[in-house]
């Protein structure tokens, strides 16, 4: 069936536009289903994980201004670097304060957190799963996975610095 665009009514809401089987059918079934009302609410939900992401990103980052934010700060105060059981520990140089690298670190999990762990970085606190911790002596820090692929992925990345 060929409808014209005379023969169509004027839409008064998003429901009315014709937009279905008849005029664009598709192969699956289930995407006929979704309406553009189901696309809205998809988007919203999109945007309050973001907006809940960037929250978290502010609360982690108070004290450091958004450029120091994002480079690897793995790169300058470590003075050794050693695998354990379930991620890698980092001992710093004697100018590091260790609850300062902490933060920075958190902070620099949360900014990748916010833009959803981009895979282009090799820094080991971009990826999903981390916990950055101090270690129980207060000299060192350990970044530490639940899973074995995450603690592979960590110490991979951690020795490739």
């Amino acid at each position: 069936m060929r409808l014209s665009q005379s023969s169509l009514p004027a839409p008064q809401r998003l429901s009315d536009v014709p937009y279905g089987v008849t005029l664009y059918p598709t192969k699956h079934a289930s995407l006929d289903a979704y309406s553009a009302e189901a696309h809205l609410d998809h988007a919203r939900a999109h945007e309050q994980a973001a907006t809940a992401l960037e929250a978290f990103e502010d609360i982690e980052c108070r004290n450091i201004p958004p450029k120091a934010r994002s480079g690897c700060p793995m790169v300058g105060p470590i003075a050794h670097l050693e695998n354990i059981r379930d991620g890698v520990r980092l001992d710093l140089g004697p100018a590091a304060v260790p609850s300062e690298v902490v933060a920075l670190m958190r902070c620099h999990l949360a900014f990748a957190r916010a833009r959803g762990f981009p895979a282009s970085v090799d820094c080991p606190l971009y990826i999903r799963g981390v916990e950055i911790n101090l270690s129980q002596d207060g000299r060192a820090i350990e970044i530490r996975g639940r899973t074995t692929a995450v603690v592979d992925e960590v110490q991979r990345r951690a020795l490739a610095l």
